[in-house]
């Protein structure tokens, strides 16, 4: 899927507020990822650690790290400036870039780790992105990220409505194994949501600004939608569960 990087950094850049109220999927991937990137960085106890942040937001992976590391420099990377102003405390230890993740100003060998979390389902060339992953990592580097994998929202999947299409976790680990990656962990879950109906699950994509495709000709498709939601579920009090599927990658670089 081809993507238009003007309208995603509209789309979250216009959401900066409701996105911190109602990005709670995120929240709860980031603290998992943040733990599993702390228990398996073989670096951590290194004087200092430079960590590079993909697609940071409102720093999640930043909040989350410096609870538990205090040795640490992280760099932020993001196409909204706005998402990166909404947090500004410790200004020494978290430098902030706006700029597009797959075209980074970093040199070789540049960080100890590269971290990011529901920022890489937003990716068109994975094959460039990794490679140039592999350049700006140390050596024995740790490259750790968790994003939405092609398994998410099943329940939508008979719906009139256009959802983004997830990377497929297996495809991305072989693109990293010939990237000269070495697989460390590889975790996939599922993780569900509860809403009234169909159309306020649909509406939460909005209040997050994950919305892509959601800016195409709304009022036709939330007509269309409206018909399906009645046609399956106007006699159920509840919406089933929304699922996302969550794949964590924890791999590190091994030449």
């Amino acid at each position: 899927m081809s993507f238009d990087k003007k309208i995603i950094n509209y789309n979250f850049s216009s959401k900066v507020s409701e996105y911190n109220i109602n990005a709670n999927i995120q929240k709860k991937v980031a603290q998992k990822l943040c733990k599993i990137f702390i228990e398996n960085f073989v670096g951590k106890n290194q004087n200092k650690i430079k960590i590079l942040d993909l697609g940071s937001g409102t720093s999640f992976i930043s909040k989350e790290l410096l609870k538990n590391l205090n040795n640490c420099e992280i760099y932020e990377i993001d196409l909204s400036l706005e998402m990166l102003n909404n947090f500004q405390e410790n200004p020494a230890t978290i430098f902030k870039i706006c700029g597009d993740i797959e075209n980074l100003p970093f040199a070789e060998s540049s960080f100890d780790a590269i971290i990011s979390s529901f920022s890489l389902q937003w990716i068109e060339n994975y094959e460039k992105l990794f490679k140039n992953l592999h350049k700006i990592l140390k050596l024995q580097g740790i490259l750790a990220f968790s994003i939405p994998d092609n398994y998410s929202f099943e329940e939508l999947k008979d719906s009139p409505f256009l959802i983004n299409k997830m990377p497929e976790s297996q495809a991305l680990s072989n693109i990293l194994i010939n990237n000269q990656f070495t697989k460390k962990t590889l975790i996939n879950e599922k993780i569900y949501e509860e809403f009234l109906n169909l159309v306020e699950a649909l509406k939460s994509f909005k209040k997050i600004g994950v919305n892509y495709s959601l800016t195409r000709d709304n009022k036709k498709n939330f007509k269309e939608l409206k018909k399906f939601y009645l046609k399956n579920f106007q006699n159920n009090l509840t919406f089933e569960k929304l699922s996302w599927s969550i794949s964590y990658f924890i791999y590190y670089k091994n030449v």
